[in-house]
């Protein structure tokens, strides 16, 4: 291939596979991309090419082709044959090819060489060019109006750490682009951005490429302008001194403009970023598992969650954010959010996160990156901690409240570490009685323990070792009381004297409430201190016990019953729970005695035996497999008691069950709460099937109560599962015309099947028989509503499972006089693979059945 100092060497890096750069090197409609407008190339041995070259044009013919690995050209010169070889091989440390491009071109004279290097540099960026992004090199030079051999090899660099994810980062970059009317030959997201600048004097251009490289939750931006030269030497004397200088300038010029580029880059990020740095009393390791391990989690984030502790992992972990509300006959899942994504570093300075699914953000939302950056101190006992969170900065509603989410997160982190807690109660009582419950011995020993009596010198409270499991000493001593707003618990960790254990201070502060409520808020300080490996497991332990002691105190405040009976109630009351509500059309003194109905009450569950039931306060309750105590019952207004579960494959231990009847006009607004729930997985089993069993229960107390009729007969599980189908049609009949044709026999029986008995009032009967698929030949149920002309709602049991289902038929006024009639069918436990092919046959059945009914009207 000719003498060596004839030869010319170039290499260049594609982000791109060898078989993906080879069809764009051999594939005939892509070849002009790289090669030039009319260029032609045959890809195998003894094929011909032809490619224009300046003002003249190469032809010959193709020595080797060895596809995705080596190319090799051969065509006549003025001194001997010239070639060039073109190979592809991997680069190094990176998943991209590295391209080498090896031409002998004959005797070529010095200018003639390097004109031959500029040009052959063109079509490599040419090739990369189209590679990467698609386009034509050629085709945007056109049309700048600048030649093929216009980008030289002089260049200018620099850098830039900004504190912004690396996609807000590129998508400002092209923003700045398109504003500048650069072209834009490659756009990786988050990767790599190249454009084309001219240079208005001389007339060339420029090739920029922006390299962008995650660093924790920050971005590196490397950016590299070439194009800029100090002569030609095939330039004449004339061009020669017309145009170094301007280039000089010019790369001078570009540089500055590079550099305030990237500063503005920067000003625009990073005021949307989220930086918290903090002093923290923990080793950084402490941080770091509080992050990666579940346990750890539990200390400042409690929920139920799947913990990543090796980088690539996938986390998701579900706090306790909010408790769902739910109306009986528009149920879904609990609201249980999650924050889902993968740990991408971790170390013993901090460690990333990637964040791909945050509760309440839009569908689609993109990613962010949070970084914890831990810096030991005092010889590593405490650290420096600094959390940057970016991804959000475009988008300054969504930064707001990301900001605002993260920073609470982070903050109870921190603490947990330190070993802190933090809880807060409502109470429907006065501050001045809670502070004196908080207070006086007599007080907590109905509350707290009944152990509980003063010391002899009436500063603090005597207990009995042990009390919760360990956590507390022999005696608690007031530090400070200053009625009613605050008073200030200490004692030593784990029992005995207090120079034998680490003290630990309770802050309990009151603040008042309209209505004579007040709430309460409990800082405990001091969690294991001297022993840092366990502080998170004791904050989680406290939170439990003090989850209890805050509920009993509330029962105590509220309605002089607390919940000390460790024997039967033993187990913490866990911080998550479930509510529901429901509009019945009767007055609450008719809700309370249907709930508390001896022979068939509903605090529990529907349908199961009664073993007892002393409905009093402090009274006794046991129905099928759960039992518990009544605490409090105001008639027509108030229900409350403990719930133990002993059902299989459910968690077993407390929690609180409360009913709230509100008078609505004649009806009654009911509120239901279930609290307790903790956060492994057979809390969660339980915690969803409490719902479903609340569902039943608020059905049947609407029937039992509006209509005189019961939803619990042989065959049918009291329960109604989460899973639904939905289906929408617009009719062209009004609503008053479409009403008769879901309760007329014979209009019921050109769409749907032949009504046996339909009684469209509450509790009312309603049975088809031959009904058309995927309806069942034979169906009976319930009306649990029925609304003329508005909303038709229908209990059934599934023929697969057994399980209650839902069928939700609303009108509403259409266009041009028609009806929007919105389907919904609820019921199907998706986990169960018999509910879910039925839900598949629902989902494919609906539409059908509805494209009758628009047909019967």
């Amino acid at each position: 291939m000719g003498q060596r100092h004839e030869a010319l060497r170039l290499q260049i890096e594609i982000a791109a596979p060898a078989d993906r750069i080879w069809r764009a090197i051999a594939e005939p409609a892509r070849v002009a991309l790289w090669l030039g407008e009319g260029a032609r190339l045959e890809p195998h041995a003894g094929g011909g090419f032809a490619l224009p070259f300046g003002a003249r044009t190469l032809a010959g013919t193709v020595r080797a082709a060895e596809p995705a690995r080596r190319l090799v050209l051969g065509w006549p010169a003025s001194a001997g044959e010239a070639a060039l070889e073109l190979a592809l091989g991997p680069a190094a440390d990176t998943d991209g090819t590295l391209v080498e491009l090896l031409c002998a071109a004959g005797a070529l004279a010095p200018a003639e060489h390097q004109e031959c290097e500029a040009r052959w540099c063109f079509r490599l960026e040419a090739l990369r060019a189209a590679v990467e992004g698609g386009g034509s090199l050629f085709a945007a030079c056109e049309a700048l109006g600048v030649a093929d051999d216009a980008i030289h090899a002089g260049e200018v660099a620099g850098a830039a750490e900004i504190a912004a994810h690396p996609r807000e980062v590129h998508l400002v970059l092209a923003e700045l682009a398109r504003t500048a009317g650069e072209p834009v030959l490659c756009s990786v997201p988050a990767v790599r951005l190249v454009t084309l600048r001219v240079l208005a004097e001389p007339r060339a251009v420029s090739r920029i490429e922006y390299r962008l490289q995650r660093r924790g939750a920050a971005s590196r931006v490397l950016v590299r302008q070439r194009g800029f030269s100090a002569g030609e030497s095939w330039w004449s004397p004339e061009e020669r001194a017309r145009r170094v200088p301007a280039l000089a300038l010019a790369q001078r010029q570009e540089e500055e403009r590079l550099a305030a580029r990237l500063e503005w880059v920067r000003e625009r990020l990073e005021p949307g970023a989220l930086r918290l740095v903090r002093e923290v009393a923990a080793p950084p390791e402490v941080l770091v598992r509080a992050v990666t391990e579940p346990a750890g989690l539990q200390a400042w984030l409690p929920g139920w969650h799947q913990a990543a502790s090796a980088p690539g992992e996938r986390f998701c972990w579900r706090p306790f954010a909010r408790e769902p509300a739910e109306e009986p006959e528009a149920v879904a899942e609990p609201d249980w959010p999650a924050v889902e994504g993968r740990l991408c570093e971790r170390s013993e300075s901090g460690l990333t996160l990637e964040v791909e699914r945050e509760p309440g953000e839009p569908p689609g939302a993109a990613p962010v990156l949070l970084e914890l950056r831990l810096e030991p101190r005092l010889g590593g006992r405490s650290c420096r901690a600094e959390l940057l969170g970016t991804g959000w900065a475009l988008v300054p509603e969504r930064a707001a409240r990301a900001r605002a989410v993260w920073h609470e997160r982070a903050e109870a982190l921190f603490a947990a570490a330190e070993g802190r807690l933090r809880l807060g109660l409502e109470l429907h009582a006065p501050a001045a009685l809670v502070h004196r419950a908080l207070a006086d011995p007599e007080a907590q020993g109905r509350w707290l323990d009944p152990s509980a009596r003063p010391t002899p010198d009436g500063r603090g409270t005597v207990l009995r070792p042990a009390v919760g499991g360990g956590a507390w000493g022999a005696r608690i001593d007031i530090e400070q009381s200053s009625p009613p707003h605050v008073l200030v618990w200490r004692w030593p960790w784990g029992g005995g004297a207090p120079e034998r254990g680490q003290p630990v201070r309770a802050r309990l502060l009151l603040r008042e409430r309209r209505g004579g409520r007040c709430r309460l808020g409990l800082e405990l300080e001091g969690l294991g201190a001297a022993e840092p490996a366990q502080r998170l497991a004791r904050v989680v332990a406290e939170r439990g016990r003090w989850s209890f002691w805050l509920a009993s105190l509330r029962a105590y405040c509220e309605y002089g019953q607390g919940l000390v009976d460790h024997a039967r109630f033993g187990h913490p009351l866990g911080p998550a729970g479930l509510a529901m509500r429901a509009h019945l059309g009767v007055p609450p003194a008719r809700v309370y005695r249907a709930v508390l109905e001896p022979e068939r009450p509903l605090v529990a569950v529907a349908g199961e035996p009664v073993r007892g039931f002393d409905a009093y306060p402090s009274g006794d309750w046991e129905i099928g497999a759960a039992w518990g105590r009544f605490l409090r019952l105001v008639p027509g207004a108030v229900l409350e008691y403990t719930m133990v579960a002993r059902r299989p494959g459910e968690a077993e231990g407390p929690t609180l069950v409360r009913w709230e009847l509100v008078a609505s006009g004649a009806g009654t607004q009911l509120a239901l709460t279930e609290r307790g729930f903790w956060f492994d997985l057979p809390w969660e089993l339980r915690r969803v099937h409490q719902a479903r069993r609340w569902r039943f229960v608020l059905l049947e107390l609407r029937l039992r109560t509006e209509g005189g009729a019961s939803l619990v007969f042989p065959g049918v599980r009291p329960e109604i599962a989460e899973g639904a189908v939905r289906a929408e049609r617009l009719l062209a009949a009004p609503p008053e015309a479409v009403w008769p044709a879901l309760l007329e026999p014979e209009r019921l029986a050109r769409w749907l099947g032949t009504a046996v008995r339909l009684e469209a009032v509450p509790g009312g009967a309603w049975q088809l028989e031959g009904a058309a698929p995927p309806l069942p030949p034979s169906l009976g149920g319930r009306v649990v509503c029925a609304e003329p002309a508005r909303r038709l709602v229908i209990a059934h049991p599934s023929s697969a499972t057994g399980a209650t289902m839902l069928l939700v038929l609303a009108l509403a006024p259409g266009p041009a006089g028609g009806t929007q009639l919105r389907l919904v069918h609820r019921g199907f436990a998706l986990e169960d693979p018999r509910a879910a092919a039925e839900h598949e046959r629902f989902a494919a059945g609906w539409p059908a059945l509805l494209e009758r009914l628009a047909a019967a009207l």
